[in-house]
C-alpha cells in the first residue's frame, strides 16, 4: 500500500481540511472557514493536488471525516457540513471515476 494517493477532506467543524498521502509523504490545508466551507473545499482540493504535481484522476482512494465526535448531532450546521463534504466526495469520485 505504499503507492496508494489518498485524497481526505473534512467540512464537519468550523474548520475546512484538506490532506493528501502521496508516495509515503502527508500533506495538508487547514482553513478555519466558519461556514464558507462550500467556497474553499474545491479551491483546497485544487492547491493541494497542484503543489503535488497531481490532478484529481491520479488519486486512488477518497477519504472525508464524518464528525467532530460526541458532539455530532448537537449542531445541524456541523451535519450540514458533513453532507456537504459527503456530496462533494461523491462527485468527484463519479466524475473522475476514482
Amino acid at each position: 500500500m505504499q503507492n496508494l494517493t489518498l485524497l481526505a477532506l473534512d467540512t464537519s467543524t468550523e474548520a475546512c481540511s484538506v490532506a493528501l498521502l502521496y508516495r509515503g509523504e502527508k500533506t495538508h490545508i487547514n482553513e478555519l472557514a466558519q461556514r464558507t466551507h462550500t467556497k474553499r473545499i474545491l479551491p483546497m482540493i485544487d492547491e493541494i493536488l497542484a503543489n503535488s504535481g497531481l490532478r484529481l484522476n491520479q488519486v486512488d482512494a477518497l477519504a472525508f471525516g464524518r464528525g467532530p465526535g460526541s458532539f455530532y448531532w448537537r449542531s445541524c450546521w456541523c451535519w450540514n457540513c458533513t453532507r456537504f463534504g459527503v456530496w462533494v466526495l461523491i462527485f468527484l469520485s463519479f466524475l473522475f471515476q476514482i
